[in-house]
């Protein structure tokens, strides 16, 4: 046994001696001139695992990262250059005079598109339901055809940050309008205004305190009003490893058209781990979420939810490409007496985009939606189509 392990630490010293970091040096700045920023990222990234501190390795991460337009990224590499040359030393400076460290910044996000919904007509989405009044034998049928829709939707994104001896505090407000054809939401606004104080508490660790109100009118003059409030850690562990816990509570009240309140009590948790390979992000997660409402006839707000989701993005020179899968598992607490069933509520979906950027960044998602229940209004299949375009300009 003890000369098996004396032959694979030989072995592994061996392979470990042999690894010739210029070459891979040579590849990032031969990619990075083809402008193959994944492959020259790839290159550079392997040196860093064996000499973490290379300078020239981060400055060529520095220099892919800057193509790409992510100057978080670009500056986290270029600060760690202790000795730069002429060079690196006119390139920083032409990079910082570009973009500037800014205590506050003021940054607007501009989204117009166009969304199409495979399966819009009525409240609740559905192919068709039935609903059981009472303990009586009365059922009420309707069975509705599908019904094409097509919303065009802004959202303007205003985003000020001010940065304070190692707190960011954010006062982040989304205005959003969608118009939509034949649908019974018709049309919906939407203030959202998310204040939130991120503080590094140690190197590799994050907290955010975070408070949330949330305003929905729709065309029926029914409304949502929301507060949340969440406190959530983000941390880095083993190599290329982040793991991020978010704990919320959340109170809705909202009034519908036939004047009726109801008021929503929700609590949550989510955590995912995230786990980074070069230019191809992997996440899995899973969350917790319990609801229960003040003054609901139908009790369908009351409910135990499970969730396990998975995801994957890869990039790909100007490209993002993003595939997501969900699984939620609801469990209501109440039997409701209109459907004289348990209720259990599954759904799954599954959602795939592509974004470009550039000055103009374009977005196409396409979203598959299997929604298996036991309250045959909320069983249904549908899918999202959507088309945007993005523009984000910078502030001070």
């Amino acid at each position: 046994m003890k000369i098996a392990t004396k032959l694979i630490l030989i072995s592994m010293t061996s392979l470990v001696l042999a690894y010739n970091p210029n070459e891979d040096l040579d590849k990032a700045n031969l990619y990075l001139t083809q402008n193959r920023i994944n492959l020259a990222i790839a290159a550079a990234e392997r040196v860093l695992m064996y000499d973490e501190n290379n300078q020239l390795a981060n400055f060529y991460l520095a220099q892919a990262y800057a193509k790409m337009k992510d100057v978080t990224l670009a500056k986290k590499y270029l600060k760690k250059l202790k000795q730069p040359t002429p060079k690196m030393q006119k390139f920083i400076a032409e990079f910082y005079k570009k973009y500037p460290d800014r205590n506050i910044k003021f940054d607007i996000n501009i989204m117009v598109g166009m969304n199409f919904d495979s399966n819009i007509n009525n409240e609740t989405d559905a192919e068709h339901w039935n609903i059981y009044i009472n303990n009586n034998k009365q059922t009420i049928h309707n069975y509705s055809t599908k019904e094409y829709a097509i919303s065009g939707y802004e959202l303007l994104t205003i985003d000020p940050i001010y940065k304070y001896k190692g707190y960011n505090i954010h006062n982040n407000l989304t205005l959003y309008n969608k118009n939509v054809i034949d649908h019974s939401d018709r049309d919906i606004f939407l203030v959202d205004y998310s204040p939130f104080i991120t503080q590094t508490l140690f190197q590799k660790y994050n907290l955010s305190h975070i408070l949330n109100y949330n305003y929905m009118m729709y065309a029926d003059k029914s409304y949502i009003h929301k507060f949340a409030i969440a406190e959530k850690l983000k941390f880095d562990f083993f190599n290329n490893h982040t793991s991020i816990t978010k704990v919320s509570f959340d109170y809705t009240h909202y009034l519908n058209s036939a004047n009726s309140n109801n008021d929503c009590f929700n609590f949550g948790i989510d955590s995912k781990v995230i786990k980074h390979l070069n230019h191809i992000n992997l996440d899995l997660g899973v969350g917790y979420l319990s609801s229960s409402a003040k003054e609901s006839s139908q009790k369908l707000s009351d409910y135990n939810s499970y969730k396990v989701n998975f995801g994957l993005n890869a990039t790909f020179f100007n490209y993002l490409i993003g595939l997501k899968t969900n699984y939620t598992h609801k469990e209501y607490q109440n039997e409701n007496p209109l459907f004289h069933k348990t209720q259990l509520d599954k759904k799954i979906d599954y959602q795939f985009a592509i974004n470009r950027y550039g000055f103009l960044t374009y977005q196409t998602k396409f979203e598959y939606i299997r929604n298996i229940s036991n309250i045959e209004p909320y069983s249904y299949n549908k899918w999202i189509l959507s088309i945007n375009i993005i523009k984000t300009f910078k502030g001070l």
